[in-house]
């Protein structure tokens, strides 16, 4: 490989500071900022959720959720989980997201928007969630597991209580509650269910 022109030193943006490589790091006391994340994880659709009011899109990059605002076309917050992010939702009212997490027993965790602290953390899945759905009062969250978990929760969230738990046979990619929230609704390999 040869290079073409006069050679510069190599350089790279850490949180907004362009740092030269090889040059001595920062001070222990300076603050690094986090400006971009490029790329995304996804499996599939569950990893994408956009809010319906403010017009956000929430997505899985790794351990993280990113929330992107296309009309002003910047990625306005970061939340972060402990293991690789696998679904995403936003509540109805839009006030709370939630993510699952993939991985040996894994996590919901649902953060408050406003104050961007968890409010919740539920665990009923072996290996991953693989999809996530509010019911339209917000009161409950619906999770499915990934393959081999082949399990559906039904969270009273706030509470953290398991309220009822359901299995399949076949992977689920998605699922919603049916209007009124008296049913959900799973969608996946092979099936469509009503529980």
């Amino acid at each position: 490989c040869t290079a073409v022109g006069p050679r510069r030193p190599l350089s790279r943006q850490v949180g907004g500071m362009a740092s030269h490589v090889g040059s001595p790091p920062p001070p222990s006391g300076a603050a690094l900022a986090l400006e971009r994340i490029l790329g995304l994880t996804s499996m599939h659709n569950a990893a994408l959720s956009a809010h319906s009011a403010s017009g956000e899109v929430a997505y899985a990059a790794g351990c993280v959720a990113v929330l992107y605002h296309p009309k002003k076309n910047r990625q306005t917050r970061y939340f972060r989980a402990s293991k690789p992010l696998a679904a995403l939702a936003f509540s109805r009212d839009g006030a709370l997201l939630a993510v699952g997490e993939r991985g040996h027993k894994p996590a919901v965790v649902i953060w408050d928007l406003a104050t961007g602290s968890v409010v919740a953390e539920l665990r009923g899945h072996k290996y991953g969630v693989g999809s996530l759905a509010w019911s339209p009062d917000n009161r409950h969250l619906a999770s499915s597991g990934f393959r081999n978990d082949r399990a559906v929760c039904l969270w009273d969230w706030a509470s953290g209580v398991l309220l009822a738990r359901g299995s399949v046979s076949q992977r689920v990619y998605a699922m919603d509650f049916v209007t009124g929230g008296s049913q959900l609704v799973s969608v996946g390999e092979k099936h469509v269910k009503w529980w």
